[in-house]
């Protein structure tokens, strides 16, 4: 496969490379990612993903229109190739520096702060181009869609020992108050390692998990898991903190109060809990929310309070 990626960008370019000149990682996600750099560059010059199926090719299409709305944000897709036999989407390689390079240049709550704030401000972004999309929103009954990711997780083999049913009734009566909501895609998987980080500017990437669901915050809450996960120990932060730094924009524009939030945070979590986390791969990830889950029932306000 290596080989036919670098007989593929020989094509595209349209440069006279040589075989050292070109060296390819490939990632494996839910599909496979190559990243190609040419000249021993630090970043890659060309994201390649496999398009055979027409999922792959749903996903091209979703490529190019989220770069379309999003220049700043979302990479370029630069076209889709069909190379000996197979068909391959081609995106631009995105430059800056990924989460893991990061750490041990973040040694202040200052440092870390501005962090959180860019990647909010970048999240802010992603979801007012995906709303200039109108196929991209969506009418939506927050208790409902509560309830139904209550049964996703019941039915995905979760026999929880503590009193789940009767909190999820709860919580999705709190949101029935708010009647229809008119919500937007979310990216699915709005995290530190998703993104790439220049100067002046955020990169986001892995578009795999976009329009998992328009119930908001979802994205908020993604960001601030990853927030607390990763944050280097130089600085102080807790799911807790994370969590009311993330929605606290949303919770201002929209005049949400604490059970409101609590309710989002719940239908978040049993939808990750659902089939999202029921691959082999996501194993040690589930295992995790499943502990928040049970921590979070027995205690909501310690998690999200005021």
């Amino acid at each position: 496969m290596m080989l036919e990626i670098e007989s593929l960008i020989r094509r595209i370019s349209g440069q006279s490379l040589s075989a050292e000149s070109i060296s390819i990682i490939c990632i494996a996600t839910t599909n496979p990612v190559y990243l190609v750099f040419l000249d021993q560059s630090d970043t890659p010059c060309f994201v390649v993903r496999p398009a055979n199926s027409e999922s792959n090719r749903v996903s091209h299409e979703l490529s190019l229109r989220l770069h379309h709305v999003n220049q700043a944000l979302v990479p370029e897709t630069i076209g889709l190739y069909e190379h000996n036999g197979n068909a391959y989407s081609v995106q631009r390689g995105a430059s800056g520096t990924p989460w893991f390079r990061l750490p041990r240049e973040v040694a202040s709550p200052e440092q870390w702060g501005a962090i959180r704030n860019r990647t909010i401000e970048a999240l802010r972004q992603f979801h007012e181009g995906v709303a200039s999309v109108s196929e991209w929103t969506t009418r939506i009954y927050l208790g409902d869609a509560l309830r139904s990711a209550y049964q996703d997780f019941i039915v995905t083999g979760n026999h929880p020992a503590y009193p789940l049913a009767s909190f999820a009734d709860s919580m999705a009566n709190e949101l029935d108050r708010l009647g229809a909501w008119d919500g937007i895609f979310q990216h699915g998987d709005f995290g530190l390692n998703n993104l790439l980080f220049e100067e002046n500017k955020i990169s986001v990437v892995d578009l795999e998990d976009f329009g998992i669901t328009a119930v908001p915050l979802y994205d908020e809450f993604t960001l601030a898991l990853s927030l607390s996960t990763l944050a280097p120990g130089s600085v102080k932060s807790s799911v807790a903190i994370e969590l009311a730094a993330c929605t606290l924009p949303f919770k201002q524009q929209y005049s949400l109060g604490r059970k409101k939030i609590q309710a989002l945070f719940l239908f978040y979590l049993l939808l990750r809990l659902g089939t999202w986390s029921s691959s082999e791969k996501r194993q040690f990830y589930r295992r995790n929310l499943l502990c928040l889950l049970e921590q979070y029932i027995n205690d909501p306000d310690s998690y999200i309070g005021s």
